[in-house]
């Protein structure tokens, strides 16, 4: 099926098996793509080259002919917009880090001891 594929260029619609996933990725960062098609798969996917069908390409789901129809290089955005993003972090992970002390204070007041099989202690 690849020549009919490399025959017919970008413009062939269907011609695949159906999946759970979308049929098409806008630009996608490599480690999402791993993460939705399993480990390596990215790898293979950015040695092809864009414009150009390729595969097979094995996935967690059986094997791919792909077309990669654009490649950019990652960027990080400017702070400005991420920074309602960054901020919530910042204070989920603050919040966190604020419960786990006092957690640890609680706990300093108790002596705990965990009774393992047999009446045998396990631990304090």
């Amino acid at each position: 099926m690849l020549p009919q594929l490399v025959a017919s260029g970008p413009n062939v619609e269907g011609g695949g098996d159906p999946l759970l996933l979308p049929e098409t990725f806008g630009l996608t960062p490599l480690s999402q793509i791993n993460a939705q098609f399993g480990e390596g798969f990215a790898g293979e996917l950015s040695k092809v080259e864009s414009g150009h069908w390729a595969g097979p390409l094995k996935s967690a789901y059986g094997f791919h002919l792909v077309l990669v129809t654009a490649i950019e290089p990652s960027q990080l955005p400017p702070f400005e917009e991420v920074r309602d993003a960054v901020q919530r972090e910042w204070f989920a992970a603050r919040r966190a880090a604020v419960r786990d002390e006092q957690y640890q204070k609680l706990r300093a007041n108790y002596h705990v001891r965990v009774e393992g099989l047999n009446g045998v202690r396990a631990g304090q």
